[in-house]
């Protein structure tokens, strides 16, 4: 991505538009901050952490603004957004995102909390089945 910086906008937003479809968000949009911070940034890990980058501010994001702090990169990583991180990889050095696993998880919680508890709208709302919902509700340990 370090080669199509001009790309990384279109991709957020096919992100922000896919991923805020299937999770209940599609009002969601960039601010002109976050816009800049993700033109900015270099993306070590390419697409995929745009992507995740885009997913964690979809469910960090009470409202519909998407802010440089939802994104959860640069130095608007997850211990300045409020994010827990995990254990750091190697003496010195912490993780700039969260695990895809833990991120999945809040997104579970956060469903179920958007929708009182109604596990077939959370599991509508995230684009799973319900069958598909209840194994994530199990594999979380979440109340099934």
């Amino acid at each position: 991505m370090r080669e199509r910086e001009g790309d990384v906008l279109v991709l957020a937003e096919h992100f922000l538009r896919t991923l805020g479809e299937r999770m209940g968000r599609r009002q969601s949009r960039l601010s002109e901050q976050a816009r800049e911070l993700l033109l900015a940034h270099t993306w070590p890990g390419n697409i995929r952490e745009l992507q995740n980058a885009i997913e964690r501010a979809l469910i960090a994001a009470e409202g519909r603004n998407i802010t440089p702090a939802h994104l959860g990169i640069g130095e608007h990583g997850p211990l300045a957004a409020g994010i827990p991180s995990g254990p750091p990889i190697a003496a010195g050095f912490a993780p700039t995102t969260r695990p895809l696993v833990e991120v999945e998880k809040q997104a579970v919680v956060d469903a179920l909390q958007r929708t009182k508890g109604n596990k077939t709208q959370a599991a509508a709302a995230l684009g799973l089945s319900r069958g598909a919902f209840y194994r994530r509700l199990g594999r979380f340990g979440l109340v099934a």
